[in-house]
């Protein structure tokens, strides 16, 4: 079965899902870190700086279905409902 996602993550999360975040963020060209915790490999369950950072490219780069409907013109950086929405979908 295909694991999706439906908890709303952020910086300061501790989570089992923190980790299949990361784990999806570095096999789809954001990663979280290219050595040490949060790199390919090495994905952790914190919810860091370095994975707010990656949650923030990828939400750029799916601007117009993340942020543009919710009237955001920069990324947040919070794995909300809409970025949640497009991650599921590639999944």
């Amino acid at each position: 079965p295909v694991f999706l996602f439906s908890t709303t993550l952020k910086l300061g999360s501790i989570s089992s899902d923190v980790a299949v975040l990361q784990k999806f963020l570095n096999d789809n060209g954001y990663v979280v870190a290219k050595k040490g915790p949060g790199s390919p490999g090495n994905e952790t369950e914190t919810f860091g700086m370095l994975t707010m950072r990656a949650v923030s490219r990828f939400q750029a780069d799916h601007a117009a279905d993340i942020l543009i409907p919710l009237g955001l013109l920069k990324p947040t950086g919070i794995f909300g409902p809409a970025t949640i929405a497009v991650v599921n979908d590639m999944l």
